[in-house]
């Protein structure tokens, strides 16, 4: 059992060991409620953690809690890139407690009907029953199912964006397409179970949705206990104190008429946000999808950072359907294809964007690294371009460097490095790279200040460290080149090139 002894005892560990700042003490009080985190601070990010106890008087009860928690984490890691799921960060274990730490989020829905003197604004209403619908539109579609869905554990983040935390997969669908042998009749009978399991937890799901929007329209929570058919009979809907499209909305969605619930939701979907745009107010609520969408795009962006392409392209391929002349995510689809290899595809929709906007500079870019990779000189001319649009761009000027110490254009390469330093005084791999031209051709001490400076940078990375021995090697300064080959090692152990380094140097120590 999760007791506040355990969670004080938590905290100190936590306070200790990873230098955190507890936030929220409100939420300690409320710790044995569903859906609620402990609210912290780490290294200047905020973050929700879920603490878990994995010992107890029942220990398959605990068992069972840490494998749904590590089912959920998995779940919402592999769909993470979808903005409308709860981000998760990382899980580790103190002292017989599985931590789970999310990115953090402003209240929940609940929070939301608590705080709110009356209703909810017909804007705020739409822009959230739009999210949940679309998001169960992507669960159906990815054979994937709302798990607990209420008021308590559905969250907001600060721009009103949803951020829903429990997802499951329905034993059905891991029986689809096994069991081959069986004959024709067998496996047509198995289909039409399956498909009749599936309209029914997808009916189940729009009913969770529809319970939700009822409350958040003002309706009793109290209903919840009840069947659809009493809400129904009882017209409780009709008693909201509503706009009639939006009762209407909400009586469409509890009904249990069966049909295809994913083509029912995105019906519903189109209806909602038929009623955004035929009613809403229109600035501000324009400029909160604005955010909205803003803000999947800045994910993307984010992702492409991080080296997660394949979730980057996944966003971005969502975004040109919505809007398919926006040069902007034409180039940067571009862009994640190139850096995952696909190098046709990354010509074409960099070229797509260039016929949206002939002035996109991140799509002359793209086309400059396809020529760089094949070293063909047309990489100089589209870099060059690119630069007209972005002239304080240091990656620009260090690609146009990489390509030109490529074609042994020496004199070329270091203007372009110390351009690329000039816009960013503290660039790591423009230092290196600088100093491993100036080492190409002999000049030790330019070489040697630069490693140096590389080194100051960013001391955790072994590649100057390494050069740096190059350099005193070839200075014939072996002791300093076995320091510095050292430090390599130590840094990146499994590195054969560099344990050869050293053991050079040694020889002629």
């Amino acid at each position: 059992m999760l007791t506040l002894a355990n969670i004080k005892q938590i905290i100190e560990i936590l306070q200790k060991t990873r230098n955190v700042k507890i936030d929220n003490w409100n939420y300690l009080k409320k710790f044995d409620q569903p859906g609620t985190f402990l609210n912290i601070t780490e290294q200047d990010k905020q973050y929700q953690v879920q603490i878990i106890p994995l010992l107890g008087h029942d220990q398959l009860v605990c068992q069972n809690k840490l494998k749904k928690a590590l089912e959920q984490y998995e779940l919402l890691r592999q769909f993470e890139g979808n903005p409308y799921f709860l981000k998760c960060v990382e899980n580790f274990i103190i002292q017989d407690h599985l931590l789970i730490k999310f990115e953090r989020t402003q209240r929940s829905l609940q929070d939301l009907i608590d705080h709110s003197e009356k209703n909810i604004s017909r804007s705020l209403f739409l822009r959230i029953a739009i999210q949940i619908l679309e998001a169960v539109i992507f669960l159906h579609k990815n054979m994937l199912n709302l798990g607990e869905f209420n008021l308590s554990n559905v969250y907001l983040d600060k721009e009103n964006n949803i951020k829903i935390t429990h997802i499951i997969k329905e034993p059905f669908y891991q029986h689809q397409f096994k069991q081959q042998s069986q004959n024709n009749q067998q496996q047509e009978d198995l289909f039409t179970q399956e498909k009749d399991a599936q309209e029914q937890i997808q009916m189940r799901d729009l009913f969770k949705v529809g319970y939700i929007l009822f409350f958040l329209a003002g309706g009793d929570q109290g209903v919840i206990k009840q069947s659809l058919n009493f809400i129904c009979k009882e017209s409780l809907i009709k008693k909201l104190r509503i706009e009639q499209d939006i009762q209407d909305l909400i009586e469409i969605i509890l009904n249990p008429q069966k049909k295809n619930q994913n083509q029912k939701i995105e019906q519903l979907l189109e209806l909602v946000n038929h009623l955004q745009e035929d009613k809403a107010v229109k600035n501000n609520e324009q400029n909160l999808f604005v955010i909205q969408e803003e803000q999947i795009f800045n994910n993307a962006v984010e992702y492409f950072e991080q080296q997660r392409h394949g979730l980057s392209l996944s966003i971005l391929k969502q975004l040109i359907k919505y809007h398919k002349n926006n040069d902007k995510y034409h180039a940067w689809l571009g862009r994640c294809y190139i850096a995952t290899q696909q190098t046709q595809e990354g010509q074409k929709w960099s070229k797509s964007a260039l016929k949206i906007n002939p002035n996109n500079g991140l799509a002359f870019f793209n086309l400059g690294n396809i020529y760089s990779d094949l070293l063909h000189i047309d990489a100089i001319k589209y870099y060059k371009k690119s630069l007209e649009f972005n002239p304080k761009s240091e990656k620009i000027y260090f690609n146009l460097g990489v390509f030109y110490g490529r074609k042994n254009m020496q004199e070329e390469a270091i203007k372009s490095y110390q351009d690329a330093i000039q816009i960013n005084p503290n660039y790591y791999s423009a230092f290196n790279n600088l100093g491993s031209i100036f080492e190409t051709i002999d000049k030790f001490n330019l070489a040697i200040k630069c490693f140096k400076k590389a080194i100051q940078i960013a001391p955790e990375k072994e590649e100057a460290y390494n050069n740096l021995g190059v350099t005193y090697y070839n200075k014939k300064k072996y002791e300093k080149s076995i320091k510095y080959f050292n430090k390599a090692v130590l840094l990146k152990p499994q590195s054969l090139k560099y344990k050869k380094n050293l053991l050079i140097s040694k020889n002629y120590q």
